[in-house]
């Protein structure tokens, strides 16, 4: 059975990765990240080793006792705890004072290249997800009104100019003028604070520009689409490089919230 390691963060994707993995026979060795990572990841996993953030040398040490040589992250890590040094081992801290700043693309890359400097490689975070990816040019739910193309439009000339600066993804924009940005707190959070101010907003989520595929790739699911029903939100718009999560489920949701999605 072929070996292969996973750095879990929250959310379901890295559930179906595991779920995908064990189909294909691989036999998958994961660090789940302590108070981040679903409980579910340790019953589908070959082994698994409850890491806590900022905790650098123990994964390093896990993967290499396993002799696992290839790994994938996928989920989020809140990494806001990196600016509390009590969570820090001696390597990851040294790690944060050779790096410019600590944005996610920054940071990511520098935990990543670590790993392949102890010997352990990291695959795109779409290996064995593919299915997950929607094609540019899919639309679901009702047609769009001249004025919500229009905010699609300024959404991600916005967004893209956040993802530039390694920010966020995701803006909210209604009959534009933009409610909300994404920051460290994520697309649902920025969904319920741009719901305050009205309702039949336009969301829109991007890719990073120059996207590294082996981490942070965007995501929505049928949560995403629950969010935006409570605070009755009327467009979800986002890049072709975005994980989507139960496809089927989305689009009934989509369906039954007269919310439309649209991937660009």
């Amino acid at each position: 059975m072929t070996k292969i390691g996973l750095i879990a963060g929250n959310g379901a994707l890295p559930l179906h990765f595991l779920k995908k993995a064990r189909e294909k026979g691989f036999a998958v060795y994961t660090l789940a990240i302590k108070n981040e990572a679903h409980r579910k990841v340790a019953r589908l996993s070959e082994s698994v080793f409850p890491l806590p953030v900022g905790r650098l040398d123990e994964g390093i040490k896990f993967f290499t006792e396993n002799n696992v040589k290839e790994a994938v992250m996928l989920g989020q890590v809140r990494h806001f705890k990196l600016l509390e040094p009590k969570y820090l081992d001696p390597q990851m801290a040294q790690l944060l004072e050779q790096i410019p700043d600590r944005r996610t693309n920054t940071v990511l890359s520098a935990i990543i290249n670590h790993f392949q400097k102890k010997g352990v490689s990291f695959l795109s975070s779409g290996f064995l997800l593919e299915e997950l990816f929607l094609p540019s040019g899919t639309t679901a739910g009702p047609v769009l009104s001249q004025q919500e193309k229009a905010d699609v439009e300024l959404g991600r000339k916005v967004a893209e100019t956040l993802a530039e600066l390694d920010v966020g993804l995701t803006v909210a924009v209604k009959n534009g003028i933009v409610l909300a940005l994404e920051g460290i707190s994520g697309t649902d959070a920025t969904i319920r604070r741009a719901g305050r101010f009205t309702k039949g907003l336009v969301v829109v989520k991007v890719s990073r520009p120059r996207q590294d595929l082996r981490f942070d790739l965007p995501v929505i699911g049928p949560r995403t689409l629950k969010v935006m029903a409570r605070i009755s939100g009327r467009v979800l718009s986002i890049a072709s490089g975005t994980f989507v999560l139960e496809k089927e489920e989305v689009f009934r949701l989509s369906r039954r919230y007269g919310i439309t999605l649209t991937i660009f």
